[in-house]
């Protein structure tokens, strides 16, 4: 028996055939297994299925007699309950929309709910429940009739005996006693003004205020039906009213005879008053208050009652018997769901026994290939899986060993690439290594220079200035221009070198990122630049700005030389204006600041940025040319970046983006 061979390439030994490579398709043989689950599978489902039509068609028999007769039932007694509601609220309330209400229920919910259950009473295999629901449509139909007389009763004339006797005798009575006693006392007195019997004057005047009184009390004896004694308010007053009768009476003989004809009427009809107010007190106190109260009471609200209690009675027993289908139903389904579950496991159990067959053939290459994967993951690969296959698992050994050995020459070349790189890293090292050298150098050297020149400057501006106290008296015009532009260069000289030295801190200087709110920034150098330019005042138009993330002390440098830029070339305009904004780009915050100032030349826009490239002469605009160089230093170590947009003589719009969340890029730490 031959050794493993191996891989003059990989070193990778391949292994040889444990057997004979076996035949057929694996996909079939997988296939066939599957077929013969299916099968069992389908025949489970047409149970189901059969038993599922069963069932619902028991369930339809309920949901389509049971459950309306239950609901129809069950409405009836609900719509009776609202109905008689209704019609106490029109008889205590005199609501018209009671009225609309109940005749409404009776309409809409009780008679459609009866209609529907005599439709399904005839399919009912109970008499008992027939008989019950006959009972109930009879007591029903009475019960209407009741709430219908009712109804009609409660607020007519006739509905309140009491109310009748008043009207109908008293208040005619009262009506005319009232008048002749006016009439009396009218004529009486002008003779009391003449002093003439006061007395009988002062009587009649109570005689009619009692009689009033007794008219009052026998108002409060209709409004109030709560009194505990009616009556008794009315017969006190009605006491005063003989007293004072008898007096009158008394002094009659000072009358003429129509007066004491007139008093002998009054006192006639005053006794039959009494008798009529004691016969409505006693209808007060022993007859029947409202009629159709008392009719609703003893027998439309039994009625009500009783009807009630049938159609529950017959809502309950056909609840009932749903119950008892419920039930049959559900034993029947359980049983069935018992026999699934036991079909299940025959199910399963087959199942078990034709994967278990497969699992030999399946199992052990795929373990075999789980263990070379996870050697080559781990690169200590030191032989092929052999092929013992021609089927789908022998096609993915030999796809598997082909990709080991692909990998294995990756991986050889990747080492080479790997090593390479760390020498080219290691070269970059030595390179910024140098660079940093530089840098330092550089920072030695400005700072030097710093030094150096401007000894000399301030020694040449302090000899100009020397030189015009002393022989400024002397000197001809031509002599002190010259020493004048000997003093301006020196000074332009300085700025320069201030400004070099600026620009050259601001690639060095680390850079702190915080929160900075524009709003506060911008309007800090407007009233800078408010006080740097006064005439002609500038016209400023600040839109709301986000808040950024950056370095506040470079950001506000940023912001110094644009706003500086901007007033300064638009000075020379009747009105400067200068418009500043933001928005939100994709990932960043874009501001712009927009002036109408003179402008420049598209052409030359990528000098702009450029150290000491000026596009305009100095005795048209001061500079140095460093302000935008390092406006853009700046912003690129924030990550950003800068542009200008201009046309000669329609102003300048310069823009400037800082991301959302503002970073120092790892190659812009020094620039």
């Amino acid at each position: 028996m031959s050794g493993p061979e191996v891989n003059n390439t990989t070193g990778i030994a391949v292994s040889a055939p444990s057997g004979q490579p076996a035949s057929g398709s694996l996909r079939r043989q997988i296939l066939f297994s599957h077929l013969q689950l299916a099968g069992i599978g389908i025949l489970s489902l047409c149970a189901v299925f059969f038993v599922s039509i069963w069932q619902r068609n028991n369930v339809r028999t309920l949901v389509l007699e049971k459950g309306p007769a239950v609901a129809a039932a069950l409405k009836v007694r609900s719509g009776i309950q609202r109905s008689v509601s209704d019609l106490q609220g029109w008889v205590a309330l005199n609501d018209a929309e009671f009225r609309k209400r109940r005749r409404k229920v009776w309409a809409e919910r009780v008679e459609p709910a009866i209609v529907l259950l005599k439709t399904l009473s005839r399919s009912w295999d109970d008499p008992d429940r027939v008989a019950v629901f006959s009972q109930g449509q009879e007591l029903a139909h009475a019960l209407k009739i009741s709430q219908w007389w009712v109804e009609d009763v409660a607020h007519t004339p006739g509905n309140n005996p009491v109310q009748i006797t008043y009207r109908t005798l008293l208040e005619p009575m009262e009506n005319s006693l009232s008048m002749s006693l006016k009439v009396l006392v009218d004529e009486q007195e002008p003779r009391m003004l003449r002093g003439v019997d006061p007395q009988l004057y002062l009587a009649m005047i109570k005689f009619r205020e009692e009689l009033a009184a007794c008219a009052d009390a026998l108002d409060e004896t209709l409004v109030n039906i709560h009194l505990a004694y009616p009556g008794q308010v009315f017969r006190q007053h009605f006491r005063n009213v003989e007293e004072q009768s008898a007096v009158i009476r008394a002094r009659s003989r000072r009358l003429n005879r129509v007066q004491r004809e007139s008093l002998e009427n009054i006192l006639h009809e005053l006794s039959a008053y009494e008798k009529y107010a004691e016969k409505l007190f006693a209808l007060r106190r022993d007859g029947p208050q409202d009629i159709a109260r008392q009719r609703m009471t003893s027998e439309t609200v039994p009625l009500a009652t009783r009807t009630m209690a049938l159609f529950d009675a017959l809502s309950d027993d056909l609840a009932l018997q749903m119950r008892r289908e419920e039930n049959r139903l559900r034993q029947i389904s359980n049983a069935f769901a018992g026999f699934l579950a036991l079909g299940i496991l025959v199910v399963a159990a087959l199942a078990l026994v034709i994967s278990r067959r497969q699992a030999g053939r399946l199992v052990q290459p795929l373990a075999d290939l789980t263990r070379v994967s996870t050697q080559l993951a781990e690169g200590r690969l030191s032989e092929l899986l052999p092929v013992n296959s021609a089927d789908e698992l022998g096609q993915l050994t030999r796809s598997f060993n082909a990709m080991a050995v692909q990998i294995q020459k990756r991986t050889v070349q990747l080492d080479a690439r790997v090593r390479e790189a760390e020498k080219l890293n290691a070269e970059m090292m030595e390179v910024m290594a140098d660079l940093r050298i530089s840098n330092q150098e550089l920072e030695a050297f400005t700072s030097t220079v710093s030094h150096d020149l401007r000894a000399p400057l301030r020694h040449i501006s302090g000899f100009v200035a020397v030189l015009q106290d002393r022989e400024g008296v002397q000197l001809d015009n031509r002599a002190r221009n010259d020493l004048a532009k000997i003093s301006g260069a020196a000074e332009k000289l300085g700025k320069m070198i201030d400004d070099l030295l600026a620009f050259s801190r601001a690639g060095r200087t680390e850079v702190t990122m915080k929160s900075v709110n524009m709003n506060q920034l911008f309007a800090e150098v407007r009233a800078e630049i408010d006080e740097i330019y006064p005439v002609p005042a500038i016209r400023w138009q600040l839109g709301v700005l986000p808040e950024v993330k950056a370095d506040a002390g470079t950001l506000r440098q940023v912001v110094v030389n644009l706003l500086d830029n901007a007033a300064k070339y638009s000075r020379k305009t009747a009105v400067p204006q200068i418009e500043i904004s933001a928005q939100r780009g994709a990932g960043e915050i874009i501001f712009e600041i927009r002036d109408n100032g003179v402008g420049f030349d598209p052409v030359y826009t990528d000098k702009l940025f450029n150290v000491f490239q000026r596009l305009h002469r100095d005795d048209e605009f001061s500079g140095t040319g460093i302000g935008l160089a390092s406006v853009q230093r700046i912003i690129l170590r924030h990550g950003g970046w800068v542009k200008a947009e201009s046309q000669p003589g329609q102003g300048a719009c310069f823009r400037f983006a800082l991301p959302y969340k503002a970073e120092v890029p790892n190659d812009s730490a020094e620039l």
